[in-house]
C-alpha cells in the first residue's frame, strides 16, 4: 500500500478521529487560557533624576530619565479609590526599574513579608511605589529605595571612601497601560485546524460515497 492509498484510509479510522478530538480539546484549552489572560497589561512610567553625585553606581546625572515597567492583571483593579498591586514572589506579577546603568526587578526586592514591592493607584492612576532593594550590578553594591513619587539610590564608593547617590521622582502623567504581549499557541492551532479540516473532508467523502 502506497502513501496515496494509506492517506484516505487513515482519515477514516477511529485513531484519526481520536487524535482530532484530542487536538481540538487542546486547542480550545489554549484559547480559553489565552482569553483568561486578557486582563494582563504592561504599565510603563517614567521619572526624572533631580540630583546626583559624580561617582554614583547608577551612572545618573541630574535631569536623566529613569523608567518603570510592570506587568500584572489589571482586571483586579476596580479603577475607583485607593488600590494597590503587589509584586511579591508568588503573585505572578513582574516589575522592573531602569535606573541608568542598573536594572532592579521584583526578584531583587526585599519584601519583609509585607507584600512589597507594591504599586498604588487612585482611580486607576499611579500614586506611588514602595520598593527597597540591593543590587551588586555595575560594581559596588547599590541600594534603591522608592516611596510614593520619590526615589533614592545610594552606593559606597570604595575608591573615594565616600557615599554616592542619586535622587529623583516618578511622573504619574507619563503613565501608559497597554495589553501585554501574550505568546499565541500558533503552531498547535494550525495543526489542530489541519486535523479538523482533514476530518471534515473525510466525513464529506464518506457522505458522498453513501
Amino acid at each position: 500500500m502506497n502513501i496515496r492509498q494509506f492517506r484516505p484510509i487513515f482519515f477514516e479510522t477511529d485513531l484519526f478521529n481520536y487524535l482530532s478530538a484530542i487536538t481540538l480539546v487542546v486547542c480550545l484549552s489554549n484559547f480559553a487560557s489565552h482569553s483568561a489572560q486578557a486582563g494582563i497589561v504592561d504599565l510603563t512610567l517614567f521619572g526624572e533624576t533631580t540630583g546626583a553625585t559624580n561617582e554614583n553606581a547608577f551612572g545618573l546625572s541630574s535631569g536623566d530619565q529613569v523608567g518603570l515597567k510592570a506587568t500584572f492583571d489589571y482586571s483586579v483593579l476596580s479603577g475607583s479609590g485607593l488600590e494597590a498591586i503587589s509584586f511579591a514572589q508568588g503573585t505572578g506579577n513582574n516589575l522592573s526599574l531602569f535606573m541608568g546603568d542598573l536594572t532592579f526587578t521584583s526578584n531583587n526586592s526585599i519584601g519583609f513579608g509585607l507584600g512589597f514591592p507594591m504599586i498604588s493607584f487612585f482611580d486607576g492612576v499611579f500614586t506611588g511605589i514602595d520598593y527597597f532593594a540591593f543590587s551588586g550590578l555595575g560594581g559596588s553594591p547599590a541600594l534603591l529605595f522608592s516611596h510614593d513619587y520619590n526615589w533614592l539610590g545610594l552606593n559606597f564608593d570604595n575608591t573615594t571612601a565616600s557615599l554616592q547617590g542619586a535622587t529623583g521622582h516618578w511622573d504619574p502623567t507619563s503613565q501608559k497601560i497597554a495589553t501585554a504581549d501574550i505568546p499565541e499557541p500558533g503552531p498547535l492551532v494550525l495543526a489542530g485546524i489541519g486535523l479538523i479540516g482533514a476530518w471534515v473532508a473525510s466525513k464529506r467523502r464518506k457522505t458522498l460515497n453513501t
